[in-house]
């Protein structure tokens, strides 16, 4: 059995078109496009999920992991152009892993969602920053699972804050492959 086989089974996969920032509008975008989905008779067996995103939302971003596993379905990630920040996040959450040749991927440990009146209350302050030393542990336990990386090599990557090219991104074990096959192309004609 292949390793794409393997890690997505799904003979009949919805495609999902993850596109721009990651925030309200594109929630709210993805949303709809899960209620078509699943509105049909025939449940997909499967999520193909077309991610070209510069990040976003850490909030959003955690919404659509936790979706992705209370479905339970085996999911696809196929980086278009880039995937960054919340974007990258998302792509790890996926089973399988693909890319164009050409696209880029950036782990981002940018700044948390918080308030502006949080930054006048030290109290706040010190429970935001909790919080983002937990949320950013998350993310180096879920990367360093996905790609099989160590916990210091995954933390390296992290700190490096810079593109990754497709080809690096497979030899990192972030991407399981990159193909030439751009959508629009049926889920077959992939690979």
């Amino acid at each position: 059995m292949k390793l794409k086989e393997k890690l997505f089974p799904a003979k009949d996969p919805a495609i999902i078109k993850i596109y721009g920032r990651f925030n309200c509008d594109l929630e709210e975008r993805v949303r709809r496009q899960m209620k078509e989905v699943f509105a049909k008779k025939e449940k997909p067996d499967g999520l193909i999920l077309l991610i070209n995103s510069t990040g976003g939302s850490t909030r959003t971003l955690t919404k659509f992991t936790n979706g992705l596993l209370k479905l339970g379905l085996p999911c696809m990630g196929f980086v278009e152009d880039e995937a960054l920040s919340s974007g990258a996040e998302l792509l790890l959450s996926c089973q399988y892993r693909v890319a164009t040749p050409f696209a880029k991927i950036c782990f981002h440990h940018g700044s948390v969602d918080i308030d502006i009146d949080a930054l006048l209350d030290p109290e706040i302050l010190m429970h935001i920053s909790a919080d983002a030393l937990a949320q950013k542990k998350i993310y180096l336990e879920r990367f360093s699972r996905a790609t099989g990386q160590t916990i210091d090599n995954t933390r390296t990557i992290y700190r490096a804050d810079s593109m990754i090219s497709a080809v690096r991104a497979v030899e990192l074990g972030i991407l399981h492959e990159t193909t030439e096959k751009i959508f629009p192309c049926s889920p077959e004609e992939l690979f």
